[in-house]
């Protein structure tokens, strides 16, 4: 499998594009000179200026404010204020943006949502990033160590997670989680709940790549959806009123340190969802999205990482018995590489990296 192939049936004969303009009527118009001389360079080059500011709705919380603890903590159990390093950077201003953020907009005159806006159906889910902060994070793209300002992986981690947060937030008033592989603060603390996408850059002033111990995905991914399931149970028992469907982003540059481990984890979450919905589709009906979808992004050329991720992805295709895929793979490396990317993700990429996992409709072949 390769990069954005969407699914399509006998009954479905539009393009991706086509379907992805009439749902967004978001594709802003590339920039080329701005293309051209982010191709020209693998290096950092100066800002210009500050990152574009996204607006959050009148009813997000900010970053740092402890007032809904449970909430926050729903996921992995997290103690109350959990709130990870908002404080230690809060009264500073945020970092210039070293790449080339674009600003479409995405709320109307009236602050209302576009209609018709793929990224409004997001709105629906509980976002939650899970990132790898291992040490081999520090190294460029091609592995080398980083030196005259190029980027690392790092670097573009951050890009990745600033754009999704700068397209999301504006519609979802409860912003979106972020917890990383390694990082914890001293009392504890292991996700971050981000309601302004500027304060994705306060958040990495505090977090930084850190070894040893390799790449715990395995116990991260089970971590979350372990809790994640048994509060769908509740809500299904009606013990609890409502319950968000989930939408984990993984971005890693490495293979995991048990890929059998995680392998085995993501079988069993997706028979159990599944097992789940069976006993109670009278309440949910049937559903085009679904309830509970992990995205793997791989940032760098890591060979292992490479072929552990296309593995995964067709495993679960191809695998006798597997309840449904609830895995997919954006292949960012393969993305730099198209003429027309630049160093930006455009908002059809952004709708491609997140719906892959949640829609069954798309999934992580070559561009028609």
């Amino acid at each position: 499998m390769g990069l954005f192939r969407r699914k399509t049936d006998d009954t479905d004969s539009e393009s991706p594009k086509s379907i992805l303009q009439k749902a967004t009527g978001l594709f802003s118009k590339t920039n080329s000179s701005k293309q051209q001389k982010n191709k020209s360079s693998n290096r950092y080059q100066p800002p210009s200026g500050p990152p574009p500011q996204y607006s959050a709705p009148k009813n997000s919380r900010d970053f740092d404010d402890a007032s809904d603890d449970k909430k926050r903590n729903l996921y992995c159990g997290g103690e109350p204020g959990d709130t990870g390093g908002a404080n230690d950077s809060q009264n500073q201003d945020p970092p210039t943006d070293p790449f080339d953020v674009p600003t479409t907009e995405v709320i109307n005159n009236q602050g209302g949502v576009r209609k018709n806006d793929a990224f409004a159906a997001l709105a629906a889910y509980d976002i939650v990033l899970l990132l790898d902060d291992s040490d081999s994070m520090e190294l460029t793209l091609d592995g080398k160590d980083a030196s005259g300002g190029q980027k690392t992986r790092w670097d573009h981690l951050a890009m990745v997670v600033y754009q999704i947060a700068g397209r999301i937030i504006p519609y979802d008033t409860d912003g979106i989680d972020i917890y990383f592989l390694k990082y914890k603060t001293a009392d504890g603390n292991v996700k971050f709940n981000i309601t302004e996408a500027v304060r994705v850059w306060k958040l990495f002033e505090t977090v930084k790549p850190t070894g040893p111990g390799g790449t715990p995905t395995d116990d991260k991914v089970r971590a979350i959806t372990k809790a994640y399931l048994e509060t769908y149970k509740q809500y299904l028992l009606g013990n609890i009123s409502t319950i968000k469907p989930m939408n984990i982003i993984c971005i890693t540059d490495g293979e995991p340190n048990d890929y059998i481990n995680l392998t085995d984890i993501i079988k069993l979450t997706a028979m159990k969802l599944k097992a789940l919905e069976d006993e109670h589709r009278a309440k949910i009906g049937n559903r085009e999205l679904r309830q509970l979808g992990i995205q793997f992004v791989q940032v760098g050329s890591d060979d292992a990482a490479t072929k552990f991720l296309r593995k995964l992805d067709t495993e679960f295709e191809k695998t006798p018995g597997n309840p449904y895929d609830i895995v997919d793979v954006f292949d960012y490396q393969q993305w730099l590489k198209d003429p027309s990317s630049g160093s930006t993700l455009r908002a059809e990429d952004l709708v491609k990296l997140l719906m892959g996992a949640i829609d069954p409709k798309w999934d992580t072949a070559d561009e028609e």
